[in-house]
C-alpha cells in the first residue's frame, strides 16, 4: 500500500500526556483509537475510547458508504460523541492531578477506599484503584478528599443540590394528579435551548433525527420527533398540555391522551437536567 508514497516530512515525536487531532473523519478515512487521541492512561480510559471509537467508526463507515449525502453529518456527529468522552476523561485526568499534588496522597486513598491497609501494599493498592477495580467511588472519593479548586467544589455541590431541589419538588406532587398537575403548568426553556435536526446514532449507522442543543453543554440530548416538536412549540406562555393538544390536532382521545403522558414524562426529565428552566404554576 505503500510502495508508492513520499515521505514528505521529517520524523517527529511528541511527548505529552494526552494529545487529540483537529479532524478524525474524511474523503476515504476515519481515525479511532491513539489515532485520533491519547489519554494519560490513569484510569484504564484508552481501553474504552479504542472500543468506543470501533463502534463509532464503523458506523460512520457505514453510513457514508450506504448513504453519501450523509457522510459529512454523520463525521460531526462522530467526532462530537468521540470526543466528548475524550474531554470527559482528560478533564477527569486533569483534576485528578490538581487534587492530589502529592503521590502520599494517591496511595493513601486507594488504601483506605479498598479498606486494603494490611493486605496488600500502598502501590498494588492505587493500581488496583486505578485500573478500573471496583473501589466504591474511587474518583470521587479523591476529589472529596483531594485540593479540588474551590471553583470545581462550588460548581458541583450548586448543580447537585438544584437537581435535588426540582426533583423534591416533583416528589412532593401527588401519585395520580402528578401527570395532571405538570400538563396545567406553563413551561419555560433555559436560555439558549433549542432544537435541531443533526445525525444521530441508531442500530449501527447514523441516522437524521431530532436533538435538544443548549450553549454550554457538552453534548446533545436525542429526542423523539413528538418531543422535539413539543419543546420547539414552547413559548414561555403556554400551559404543557395545550401545546400537547394543539400538536395533536384530529388525532383521537385515547392517542392526545397517551401523548399528555409522554409530555408530562419528557417535562420531569428536562425540568431536573435544567433544559426547562421553569414549570410556572408547579405545585399550585
Amino acid at each position: 500500500m505503500l510502495r508508492a508514497a513520499k515521505q514528505c516530512g521529517a520524523a517527529r515525536v511528541i511527548r505529552d500526556w494526552s494529545y487529540v487531532s483537529e479532524e478524525v473523519a474524511g474523503d476515504g478515512y476515519v481515525l479511532v483509537g491513539d489515532a485520533a487521541c491519547f489519554i494519560d492512561p490513569l484510569f484504564s480510559t484508552g481501553v474504552h475510547l479504542a472500543l468506543s471509537a470501533g463502534v463509532l467508526g464503523a458506523a460512520y463507515v457505514t453510513t457514508a458508504l450506504k448513504e453519501p449525502g450523509m457522510r459529512e453529518a454523520a463525521g460531526a456527529a462522530y467526532k462530537s460523541l468521540y470526543y466528548e468522552q475524550y474531554g470527559l476523561f482528560r478533564e477527569l485526568a486533569r483534576l485528578f492531578y490538581a487534587t492530589n499534588r502529592t503521590v502520599d496522597t494517591y496511595f493513601w486513598e486507594a488504601r483506605r477506599i479498598l479498606n486494603a491497609e494490611d493486605s496488600m501494599t500502598p502501590r498494588s493498592a492505587f493500581i488496583r484503584a486505578a485500573a478500573g477495580q471496583p473501589p466504591n467511588g474511587y474518583e470521587r472519593m479523591v476529589f472529596v478528599h483531594g485540593e479540588a479548586p474551590p471553583e470545581f467544589v462550588e460548581g458541583i455541590s450548586s448543580l447537585e443540590g438544584e437537581r435535588a431541589a426540582r426533583q423534591r419538588q416533583l416528589a412532593e406532587l401527588a401519585g395520580t394528579s402528578r401527570g395532571v398537575s405538570l400538563l396545567g403548568c406553563v413551561p419555560v426553556l433555559a436560555p439558549g435551548v433549542a432544537v435541531e435536526r443533526q445525525a444521530v446514532l441508531g442500530e449501527g449507522e447514523f441516522a437524521w433525527g431530532m436533538v435538544i442543543t443548549e450553549p454550554g453543554r457538552a453534548g446533545h440530548v436525542p429526542v423523539s420527533a413528538f418531543v422535539a416538536q413539543l419543546v420547539a412549540a414552547i413559548d414561555g406562555e403556554t400551559a404543557l398540555g395545550t401545546l400537547v393538544e394543539n400538536i395533536a390536532t384530529g388525532l383521537d382521545g385515547d392517542a392526545v391522551a397517551r401523548l399528555k403522558q409522554v409530555a408530562a414524562q419528557a417535562a420531569e426529565i428536562l425540568y431536573v437536567d435544567n433544559l426547562i428552566a421553569e414549570l410556572r404554576g408547579l405545585g399550585r
